[in-house]
């Protein structure tokens, strides 16, 4: 995640109305960050 993009969702945090979609978005972006890190191992084992 850029800097850029994580500035602008601590704006956001403060804002209640959005923490909920703040906190989806972050489970999310673990989920994808996890399954890309796997992938990239599954990758490096083929190479």
């Amino acid at each position: 995640m850029d800097h850029e993009h994580f500035h602008t969702h601590r704006k956001l945090r403060k804002n209640s109305k959005w923490k909920k979609i703040e906190e989806f978005v972050h489970k999310q972006m673990q989920r994808y960050i996890r399954i890309h890190k796997e992938h990239e191992k599954e990758l490096r084992y083929i190479g």
